[in-house]
């Protein structure tokens, strides 16, 4: 949001929290913010960079790209806003809200039930209530949302993909893991073979699936194909470098330069170094019927 229409505000209900992954824990503490009084502007604060890296020099891995979060906040009814974290880690919990809520004129304050904050994250759920108390703010704490009777976060999320179990993931965040990364050129060596793909690469700061053929279906020009994806290291071109390669099919388009969303459905295979292209063909071509046959089973549950 900028900084005039910032001033247009009258009053906000904002949502408070690390919000790294939109998970469903994190939609609660949303929606709740939300749902709020007329003349309130729902408003998600958000950090510049997230406070791990600023404290500890790293951070988490994301689950979901910014400007897939943009979209996803965007469709939930809730505006971003950002602050750099650098100026404001050294204010004491009370300060941080009063500063907050002064700048965002705050009548109503959205959290988790686990929500930390202010130096050396010394506020918690109760000072929260206190301080909101003591300056006329409503506050909503959210509960823990569970996944097989453990509460979801972004840890374990991170743990599920790094197992390859994406449909945990799924569960958890409530959406499909998805990323939509630029098309990069590459050898078309999958054309070559009759599987033309996409090549994308993981920035440092996203979560890598553990490597292996994934079941996928990617979003091209506003239409959704079923997709197969391989993510790892392409042992059998031994060119060494890390990447997400999908073959989309019923497209065979230059996507070059793109942005295209590919989501994870189902985890295939194992990556396997063949002894020839000739066999690496027929796998690939085994792994798009598989892949094929995810899609129909997905859509048939959806339907």
């Amino acid at each position: 949001m900028k900084k005039n229409e910032l001033k247009n505000i009258k009053a906000s209900s904002v949502a408070l929290g690390t919000f790294d992954g939109i998970h469903l824990g994190h939609r609660k503490v949303i929606e709740n913010a939300v749902l709020c009084k007329d003349g309130e502007t729902p408003l998600i604060l958000l950090f510049n960079e997230h406070p791990h890296t600023v404290l500890y020099k790293t951070a988490p891995k994301r689950l979901i790209t910014r400007n897939q979060q943009e979209i996803l906040l965007q469709r939930m009814g809730i505006t971003p806003v950002y602050e750099d974290f650098r100026s404001i880690m050294n204010l004491n919990s009370e300060d941080f809200i009063i500063e907050m809520a002064r700048k965002y004129k705050i009548r109503q304050i959205s959290c988790g039930f686990n929500y930390h904050f202010g130096k050396n994250a010394a506020g918690d759920a109760m000072s929260l209530k206190q301080i909101c108390d003591d300056n006329g703010i409503l506050l909503k704490v959210s509960s823990a949302v569970s996944y097989d009777e453990i509460p979801v976060s972004s840890s374990r999320i991170r743990e599920a993909l790094t197992k390859g179990d994406v449909l945990s993931a799924r569960n958890m965040l409530g959406r499909w893991f998805s990323y939509d990364f630029t098309v990069k050129q590459s050898q078309k060596l999958g054309r070559t073979l009759g599987f033309p793909t996409i090549n994308q690469y993981f920035p440092s700061d996203f979560i890598v699936p553990k490597y292996g053929v994934y079941a996928s279906f990617s979003l091209v020009n506003e239409k959704v194909f079923p997709s197969v994806t391989n993510i790892g290291m392409r042992p059998t071109i031994g060119d060494g470098v890390m990447g997400s390669e999908t073959h989309i099919i019923g497209i065979d388009d230059n996507l070059y330069g793109e942005n295209i969303l590919v989501s994870l459905t189902q985890r295939i295979r194992d990556e396997i170094c063949f002894s020839s292209l000739e066999e690496l063909k027929t796998q690939i071509a085994s792994d798009k019927q598989k892949a094929l046959k995810a899609w129909e089973d997905m859509n048939e549950k959806e339907n």
